[in-house]
């Protein structure tokens, strides 16, 4: 996907769901981009990830800023096959979709499980600085501990594998009762 460098390779220079800027190029997606570039950025924000665990502080901009910024090529590349995939759905789409949906969901629980988040935003909340955050940063603070919770950032070992199946299991049973209802309305 990067070489030693960090460039980009070849096969994915003109992939337009890696564009990050400007709206997304619905007009030229295909589902052979879909494996590629999802993959590709899997890989990058997993790396991105491990840095900002490994270095992340209890204070908005070591924590929020840099989560935003994670973001943004995830949004960029998931967010387009997603909506794709509910309104243009066929049948290479749905393979490529069903290829990478489960790292991208074990991506989401990585995230939403990661323990440096969590504490680091269980100690915003507990700092000095919270009352002077505003109250829009101190919901999205609040919402992302309860995120965490709901995800099961409690729990350990065979526990929290379970929960982790449980949330695998239910994202292939939603994407096969999508299909199901699109198959049914064009039957």
């Amino acid at each position: 996907m990067t070489d030693e460098n960090g460039t980009v390779a070849e096969s994915l220079k003109d992939n337009p769901l890696l564009i990050t800027s400007g709206l997304p190029a619905f007009d030229r997606i295909e589902p052979q981009h879909v494996v590629p570039a999802v993959s590709h950025l899997l890989d990058e924000v997993e790396r991105q990830l491990a840095v900002i665990e490994s270095s992340i502080e209890p204070t908005w901009s070591s924590c929020f800023e840099r989560l935003e910024r994670l973001d943004i090529p995830f949004e960029y590349g998931w967010g387009p096959v997603s909506h794709l995939f509910g309104v243009r759905n066929s049948p290479e789409l749905r393979e490529a979709y069903e290829k990478v949906l489960d790292d991208v969901v074990k991506f989401g629980l990585r995230c939403s499980q990661s323990r440096p988040i969590y504490e680091a935003c269980v100690g915003i909340r507990s700092g000095a600085d919270w009352s002077a955050l505003n109250p829009a940063r101190q919901r999205i603070v609040e919402k992302r501990i309860q995120s965490a919770e709901l995800a099961g950032i409690a729990l350990e070992g065979e526990k929290r594998d379970r929960f982790n199946e449980i949330a695998q299991e239910l994202s292939q049973l939603s994407t096969k009762f999508s299909n199901n209802v699109l198959d049914a309305t064009k039957a």
